[in-house]
């Protein structure tokens, strides 16, 4: 039975255990960048640190890197610097893209599972897998709506600012960051009127006080701004983290009205998918293992996602 180690013990670390192991390799250990004690073992798996790979008699064939591909080189470097030179030769990288088509025909999806599992191929919306089908809609509908939008001076995105780099690389752009007190809930945290463009992807069905956070949303907005938002359908899986709940899911007709009640008549919204989506996406089945040519035919009854462009006049 072949041993790896696995640097990082982290999402990424975790499937590449799920992999190896579903190969039949044994998993001697998690290596990490710095040990502090606590707990030895993750998963039934040693934890070691990297300053202890001498102590250790690390014995293994290799030594599995997996990260995201935003931090390669600088992960890379480190890493091969911090190692003992025995060990270099045995190192393999891997990026999420590479873990993600390694879970795709490592665990391949089996139809028959649809009406005799109880348990779905990911429970992590396919991002394990590959893409998040939702993503599909999320950027057709911003690709989409921000030709119709003259170039704005600022743009405000949630989280950060990758979609506002990419369909509108011409502005300045800001980040509402909670983490930093900046909370739709309560406009006293915000700069007001003063964005032309909002982008609020997948955000107001994890805000309790969602009235709240729709007028924040307006009170950002300089007059004249323009909103492009989207947030789950009724047909999901539910988006839960340690710092976040999952609250709502909506209709066409609810996400509608409760923009109505708020910025007026100048409010468009879509929904996304069809049945054949709605049960992938449930399934937590990615993008990359559906028939994408029926993505495109829409039935608001099972909508997976749905979108609004909203204007403040």
């Amino acid at each position: 039975m072949e041993r790896i180690a696995i640097y990082g013990a982290g999402k990424y670390g975790k499937l590449v255990k799920t992999i190896y192991e579903k190969k039949g390799c044994k998993i001697a250990c998690f290596i990490v960048s710095c040990y502090r004690g606590g707990d030895k073992f993750i998963d039934g798996v040693e934890i070691i640190g990297i300053a202890d790979i001498d102590e250790a008699e690390l014995c293994v064939s290799k030594i599995i890197v997996a990260m995201d591909e935003r931090n390669w080189v600088s992960v890379k470097k480190r890493l091969l610097e911090s190692l003992p030179s025995y060990c270099k030769d045995m190192v393999v990288f891997l990026t999420h893209n590479d873990i993600q088509k390694m879970m795709r025909e490592t665990f391949p999806f089996e139809m028959d599972r649809i009406l005799h599992a109880t348990e779905p191929v990911s429970r992590d919306f396919g991002l394990d897998r590959g893409t998040a089908i939702d993503r599909y809609y999320i950027e057709k509908f911003l690709r989409e709506e921000s030709r119709h939008i003259k170039e704005p001076c600022i743009t405000l995105e949630v989280g950060e600012d990758t979609y506002s780099k990419r369909y509108f690389p011409g502005a300045r752009h800001d980040i509402l960051d909670f983490s930093r007190g900046m909370d739709l809930t309560k406009p006293e945290s915000l700069p007001l009127e003063m964005y032309d463009v909002f982008i609020c992807t997948q955000t107001f069905h994890q805000i309790y006080d969602l009235k709240k956070a729709i007028h924040g949303a307006w009170k950002l907005l300089k007059y004249g701004g323009t909103m492009l938002a989207t947030v789950c359908g009724c047909v999901t899986q539910l988006a839960r983290t340690e710092d976040w709940d999952h609250y709502w899911g909506f209709t066409v007709a609810s996400f509608r009205k409760l923009l109505k009640e708020q910025f007026g008549e100048d409010v468009v919204v879509l929904g996304y998918g069809n049945s054949m989506v709605a049960t992938a996406f449930i399934q937590g089945m990615a993008l990359e293992e559906i028939d994408n040519t029926l993505l495109d035919i829409n039935d608001n009854d099972f909508s997976i996602c749905i979108s609004a462009v909203v204007r403040k006049n």
